[in-house]
């Protein structure tokens, strides 16, 4: 059993569709699966296995969803951090799960410590320009760079852990939430089923992948489903509502204040003439 098992499934019988869509790039299911290979071997060849955490200090682009598959791969556990936090907040959570390598972006690069503040953690990679980058920290690039002449795939148990998601910490330190992969291939089999993805959807993720709803309703759910996964950074009308015209968004996901915020906007209907479902949650 391994969550990224279901990405492997979607790509062995939709070999050319498309998983998901970011500004104006494109993956297939079958490139999401070997982008997440080569992350995988890469981090196995730094020492990344069965157990290690892994942070993902990353906002909703494309590295996330090939990074959070390629941990799952090898066993690791990822550890996903809000974006808004500060570089104590990091540091804590770094320290407090004892993260071995993190994975983040050239716009947050401020927040992360350095590796001397953090016991356990032996790499840091970036997204972004190369050339900008800080000393000792490398190139997300360089994770797509290894080759695919040893496919690997870590067997977990349905107890061993997949993820840690922190708490927001309101009355003390963010404490860490574990998910195993036999929770969440639970949790996206019974939203497979209640919501009835299928291949044909598409279904639009402006709803932070870091958090639980949008990692695992949205995110996990739509590639277990084989379903397009419409990815945005945030939720900006100016792009959102072109987006769900031009990807035919069947599925749209949100909380009461976006809900509440387009049913300010005029001629509301035709802006989601494709789609047929709608799911609110996180707050009453």
């Amino acid at each position: 059993m391994n969550v990224f098992e279901g990405l492997k499934r979607s790509r062995a019988f939709r070999r050319e569709e498309t998983a998901l869509r970011f500004e104006n790039a494109t993956l297939t299911y079958e490139s999401l699966y070997h982008q997440a290979l080569r992350i995988a071997h890469a981090l196995k060849k730094e020492g990344v296995g069965r157990g290690d955490k892994v942070c993902l200090f990353l906002p909703n682009v494309p590295e996330f969803v090939m990074s959070y598959y390629a941990v799952a791969a090898v066993g690791g556990v990822v550890v996903s951090i809000n974006v808004m936090n500060k570089r104590d907040e990091v540091s804590y959570i770094v320290n407090d799960c004892g993260a071995k390598a993190l994975i983040t972006s050239e716009e947050i690069l401020d927040q992360i410590p350095d590796k001397g503040e953090a016991g356990k953690l032996q790499v840091i990679y970036s997204v972004g320009k190369s050339d900008l980058l800080p000393s000792g920290v490398r190139p997300f690039d360089k994770l797509l760079e290894d080759d695919l002449t040893l496919p690997y795939l870590e067997n977990m148990d349905s107890s061993d852990p997949l993820a840690i998601l922190y708490t927001s910490g309101t009355t003390g330190k963010a404490k860490g939430a574990v998910l195993t992969h036999g929770n969440v291939i639970s949790n996206v089999y019974a939203t497979n089923h209640h919501a009835r993805m299928a291949p044909s959807d598409a279904l639009i993720c402006y709803l932070p992948l870091f958090h639980c709803f949008g990692q695992n309703f949205i995110m996990n759910s739509a590639i277990n489903a084989g379903a397009r996964l419409i990815l945005h950074r945030r939720f900006d009308p100016e792009e959102i509502f072109p987006s769900l015209v031009e990807n035919k968004v069947s599925m749209f996901f949100g909380v009461p204040t976006v809900f509440n915020r387009l049913l300010q906007i005029k001629d509301l209907e035709r802006r989601f003439n494709d789609t047929r479902y709608f799911f609110s949650a996180a707050a009453t």
